[in-house]
């Protein structure tokens, strides 16, 4: 497989999509931009995720090998940038490890977590949410959290968690052929948009709470946090309307237009953070 086929697995500007999480928390430690920022950013960005879509890629091909792909090569990839950052920070590198496991544990057919609805959602918790805030917020050098910045790691929890089953619910008809039980099968259309709903309002409750009462971010996000909310309701509306009339090519249009503008919203917030 050719280099540039392989680099098109990674899904690079997906795992953009993703960054704020551990921006966000860099971006509360108070630290300023620095070499580390960006070093582990890339080795968590392009290493990690990178490695765990193409690794995901090559066990959901329905016959033979996906574009190409022969072999898994995620794994390597994952494990050179684990390694990497264990060097950088040893913390680092075992919540690397951490999401490297769960990351195959999610794909491999023998746990095949992506399969099972629950277990799904709590590996990109993690994995998306969680993890990958604390790595920012170590990365910046912070220590002990304060409450505020501990809501804030929450509200992006639920807000991953809130956008997580959107970007199942295209691929219903192919998940359930390939005998996955993702979130999207268990629950359908109109379970994983009133999912979406209510996690993400419950994160910006709780972004709005820690901003108001907690002091962290700028005061003009309690305007903006709310805005944003209304954006997505309304994106979210329109796109359930013709959902059923929409195939699955539309409808992974729609999840992706959805998805990026509200992480667009969340890369305006985490960059005005770290100028400000």
């Amino acid at each position: 497989m050719s280099l540039l086929r392989f680099i098109r697995h990674l899904r690079l500007p997906f795992q953009f999509v993703l960054a704020p999480v551990f921006l966000l928390g860099f971006a509360l430690s108070e630290a300023s931009p620095s070499i580390s920022l960006v070093v582990v950013f890339l080795l968590i960005h392009v290493g990690l995720y990178g490695g765990a879509t193409a690794y995901n890629s090559y066990y959901d091909r329905d016959e033979g090998p996906i574009g190409g792909m022969k072999y898994p090569p995620g794994v390597g990839v994952q494990g050179v940038a684990v390694l990497a950052i264990g060097v950088w920070d040893w913390r680092l590198g075992v919540v690397g490890t951490v999401m490297l496991g769960m990351g195959v544990a999610y794909s491999h057919p023998r746990w095949r977590w992506k399969a099972r609805p629950w277990w799904s959602l709590l590996t990109v918790t993690l994995g998306q949410g969680i993890l990958p805030f604390i790595m920012g917020w170590w990365t910046g050098g912070g220590e002990a959290m304060e409450w505020p910045v501990w809501m804030a790691w929450a509200a992006t929890a639920l807000l991953i968690t809130g956008f997580y089953p959107l970007t199942q619910v295209y691929q219903i008809e192919e998940d359930r052929g390939r005998g996955d039980i993702s979130f999207a099968v268990r629950f359908g259309p109109e379970g994983v948009f009133r999912t979406a709903r209510l996690l993400v309002g419950a994160g910006a409750t709780l972004f709005g709470i820690a901003v108001w009462q907690g002091g962290i971010l700028q005061e003009s996000w309690l305007v903006g946090i709310p805005l944003g909310y209304v954006a997505f309701l309304w994106a979210l509306r329109r796109w359930e309307r013709v959902f059923g009339e929409r195939d699955e090519y539309e409808n992974h249009d729609w999840a992706f237009a959805v998805c990026a503008g509200m992480a667009g919203a969340f890369w305006v917030l985490v960059l005005v953070e770290l100028v400000y």
